[in-house]
């Protein structure tokens, strides 16, 4: 039994170490350079099973993120929070709280496969955030969440000429399915598909000068 802990261990810590290897030159060592990033932007939930009598609700959203790439070429790690500053329309002010997010992230379509016009991600990430059904005994709960992100880079395209600044804007757009989602206590159902939207700018704060990066 000892000796099966040690080796279950041993693997564990071999893993980490080979997902984190330093790299053994320079451009590597950039390359893995953390990327930070505020997204400015719009949310839109329940516009697709919209319950009543509130109905699908929008506003303003805020994203602070940082993504740390991986010695997998296709796998990156994402952590960050999202608030709604002014709450959302239809009254529903409570989620301005924070939400904070955690997890891995899989290259779907890399930018380069595209002209660099177009990159699609996969997101598998952890949700601390308020529980908005108010099912759970606690106010916030920890949700699975599966994202399909989409970025195009507007800036390296069309403003390229204006400055480092502005060619390093990208656009994005975020649909964000609940794969955990809490019992509704006005229905006593869980709503399986009711995808939460995201779109907005990425703007970079720090980080390489091509950073490739989805949101």
């Amino acid at each position: 039994m000892m000796f099966d802990q040690t080796r279950s261990l041993s693997a564990t810590t071999a893993f980490v170490f080979v997902l984190f290897l330093p790299a053994g030159d320079l451009r590597a060592q950039a390359l893995r350079t953390p990327t930070f990033v505020f997204e400015p932007g719009v949310i839109t939930m329940n516009a697709v099973s919209a319950p009543v009598p509130t109905g699908s609700s929008t506003g303003l959203n805020l994203r602070f993120l940082a993504a740390f790439p991986t010695s997998i070429p296709w796998l990156s790690l994402e952590v960050g929070t999202s608030f709604a500053p002014l709450g959302l329309s239809n009254g529903q002010r409570e989620f301005n709280e924070p939400t904070f997010f955690y997890g891995p992230v899989v290259m779907l379509l890399p930018r380069d496969r595209t002209s660099n016009w177009l990159e699609l991600t996969l997101p598998f990430l952890g949700a601390y955030r308020l529980d908005e059904n108010g099912e759970a005994n606690r106010l916030y709960v920890t949700d699975l969440v599966i994202q399909g992100a989409a970025t195009v880079p507007i800036g390296q395209k069309l403003l390229a000429d204006m400055g480092s600044f502005w060619s390093r804007l990208t656009l994005y757009g975020i649909m964000e399915q609940n794969l955990t989602p809490s019992r509704n206590i006005s229905t006593q159902k869980f709503d399986r598909f009711n995808p939460t939207f995201l779109y907005g700018v990425s703007i970079p704060v720090f980080g390489p000068s091509n950073p490739g990066n989805a949101p």
